[in-house]
Order: structure tokens, then sequence, then C-alpha cells
């Protein structure tokens, strides 16, 4: 059987790993030169600053255990240095003593913060549960309804910080700053709530990790494990149903395959889908 993944980023690359073994002829096609989606770093300095998924919360026994099995060297990321930046000036920055960080942080956000992570502390606690779960979901929604995060995943995740009296200065210096540090958008732009107040686990106490030599290798090691075809700077441009199978034509031409999984935002690959049911 012939598979195509189109994105390889975590979604991706993740999904031909776990399928290594199925015997399956499986081609990832990635429209950039590297692979990793959202996952994108920088080197400065001789080290990788994250751009995109900048870190990986214990709470995601996925992540944790697949760098524990390949062999993955993994840093526990410091909070002991945080600042926030305006393009202009440094607007807050912690301190050595816990008690005068804590204080600063009153003082510029009040009381209010603590209403932001208690939602985010109920996130954590229902994603938790998420694995202790023997269930395989067929669709996102239905995921998020065992989850019990229904309003939250329906809504815009600008929308439900205001609905949970969020005020505006924690949301422009915090709330949105942190989702285009995760997932390389701005959290105001259509992102729902459920995957902005992920964004936020690191605000807890609990550990949060990156990868030694940039979080995009882990999906490098994942699809070189899963020994696909990758065809990079091949962007996929339709999708056509053809009877049982799916031709996919990218800038490399025209190809069959028995099945194709969509790996990426549909409103960013800007894919034409053909003969199939958009729903």
């Amino acid at each position: 059987m012939k598979l195509a993944i189109i994105g390889s980023g975590i979604g991706g690359s993740s999904l031909a790993y776990f399928l290594k073994d199925s015997n399956m002829e499986i081609t990832v096609y990635e429209s950039r030169e590297i692979v990793g989606g959202r996952m994108r770093h920088v080197d400065f300095k001789g080290r990788p600053v994250e751009i995109g998924a900048g870190f990986f919360h214990t709470a995601n026994r996925n992540i944790m255990q697949l760098t524990e099995k390949l062999g993955i060297e993994k840093v526990e990321l410091s909070s002991d240095n945080f600042g926030l930046w305006d393009g202009n000036k440094m607007l807050y920055q912690t301190n050595n003593s816990d008690l005068i960080t804590t204080l600063k942080l009153l003082i510029r956000f009040g009381f209010n913060l603590i209403k932001m992570q208690s939602i985010v502390k109920l996130v954590k606690s229902n994603i938790k549960q998420f694995y202790e779960k023997d269930e395989v979901f067929h669709s996102v929604p239905e995921m998020i309804k065992m989850m019990s995060f229904d309003q939250i995943y329906q809504e815009s995740f600008d929308s439900n910080l205001s609905n949970f009296g969020v005020k505006e200065k924690i949301k422009t210096e915090l709330a949105l700053p942190a989702t285009k540090y995760i997932y390389h958008q701005c959290g105001n732009r259509g992102m729902n709530g459920f995957a902005g107040y992920v964004s936020l686990i690191a605000s807890d106490d609990e550990p949060i990790y990156y990868i030694k030599k940039g979080n995009r290798t882990l999906c490098e090691i994942l699809l070189r494990e899963a020994r696909v075809t990758l065809s990079l700077k091949d962007k996929v441009t339709s999708i056509k149903k053809e009877g049982d199978r799916y031709s996919i034509t990218s800038e490399n031409g025209t190809i069959l395959y028995d099945k194709v999984v969509i790996a990426t935002p549909m409103e960013i690959a800007k894919i034409e889908l053909i003969n199939i049911d958009k729903k």
C-alpha cells in the first residue's frame, strides 16, 4: 500500500514513525527545503534558538517517551531569566529573588494573572488524563470532547481569554506572544482556545525541555527511522480522488496513492481537493 503524508512537522513525522512497521510505502511531502513544520530554530553563537515549538512539557508523554527511546539529548529550559521586550525596550525582567519576581509580576499584571494560571492548570490536568485513557479518536473534536474542552475549542483564544475576564495587558504581553513562540503563529489570528492555553503550560512549576540540537531534529530522526521517501521543496497543489485511490499533484508531478494524510493546516497549505468531501 502506498501512503502519502503531506507535511513533515511533528504530526506528519510522528505518523510516519508509528507506521514504520506497517509495510506501507510512505512518501512525505514538504514544501520547504527542511523538515519540521512549525518547529524551527536559528543558530545563534553556536547554539539553536527556537522560534517555533520552543519547548515541550513533561505532560506531553509521547514526546518524552520518544526522546528517551531514540536517545535524543534534551535540556531543561530554565525559567530563571525571563523578560518581555516590545521591540524598543524591556517591559519586564525577572530577578534572582523569587519574592521580588513575584512582586514585580503582581505590580505589572495584578491578581488577574492568577485567573489565567488557574485555567492553564485545568488544561494541563485534563491533558494528563488524556494519556490515561486507552481510546482511539477518529477526529479532533471527539478528542476535545473527551477532555471537556468543547467551549474553549470552539472559541478563538483571544475571545476565550476575554470571556474568562483576562485583562488586555496580560493578553498582549504574555498570552498572545506565547503562541507566537510555540506555534510560530499569533493567537489573535483564528487560533482556538485549547491550542492557545497549551502554549501557556510552561508558566507552571513543572520542568520543560528543548532538544539540544534543536527541536526540529526530532522530526528528522523520526523520518529517518521510518525510512520514508522524503520529497523536499515539493509543494502539493491538489489531491484528486480517482475511484478508491488518490492522485497527488505537486511541483514535481502527479503520483497515485492508496491513502493520503494531510498533516499540515489547510488554510496555510491551500491544497485544492477534487472529488473529495471537504468535511
